[in-house]
């Protein structure tokens, strides 16, 4: 795992950090959102990883990830110095912020923090507080929508029951408070459509 990481004992590392790495990094079968104990996720790496396995490395942004305190108001804050050169510059660190609000629900399935994973970078997000995210995290709220069922008017002839009807609607319902302008916008897809950003920089050849 390359970036900026940190190792937690697997004894020591919430259950939201054991299941973000059985599922995202291990790739393992049948992990559930809610409801694994602690002690079967770590059965669960052991048995990729070997009994011998005392730590895992997870990426930094995650130290808070299923912590009993509340994240900070900026969940991804930029580091000082303005936007570094090269392709550290793509860093969701850099994007610019939405501050937004992930609404409460009274649905008691759904968990008190919200995980907004792009690409393998999660940011946990409390419900019903304000907060910061990057941008892209941003998009990545704002594309995820799930089906549910609903019923209708019409009556089944047969079962006597009402119809269902199949409706898409946001997995995480949040308001807006502040986007960033749109010239930050633009500079952040040219920044990130870069070629030369993503492929990095050239490898130093041999003297001849």
């Amino acid at each position: 795992m390359s970036g900026d990481t940190f190792k937690v004992a697997l004894g020591d590392a919430t259950n939201a950090q054991l299941r973000y790495y059985a599922e995202g990094v291990l790739n393992i079968d049948g992990i559930k959102p809610v409801g694994q104990s602690n002690a079967f996720l770590i059965s669960k790496i052991k048995g990729v990883l070997g009994e011998e396995v005392e730590q895992i490395e997870l990426p930094s942004t995650m130290k808070l990830l299923g912590a009993t305190s509340a994240p900070a108001l900026d969940v991804a804050p930029a580091g000082e110095g303005g936007l570094p050169a090269g392709p550290e510059s793509r860093h969701f660190r850099y994007d610019p912020k939405v501050e937004i609000e992930i609404q409460n629900s009274n649905d008691k399935t759904r968990s008190r923090d919200c995980y907004i994973n792009c690409n393998g970078d999660v940011l946990q997000v409390q419900r019903g507080k304000r907060v910061k995210i990057p941008y892209r995290h941003y998009l990545v709220l704002v594309d995820a929508v799930e089906k549910v069922a609903r019923d209708t008017d019409e009556i089944n002839p047969i079962t006597h029951m009402p119809v269902k009807e199949w409706v898409e609607q946001p997995s995480y319902p949040f308001s807006v408070f502040s986007l960033p302008s749109e010239e930050e916008i633009a500079a952040w897809h040219k920044r990130m459509d870069n070629v030369e950003l993503r492929a990095g920089p050239e490898p130093a050849r041999a003297a001849a």
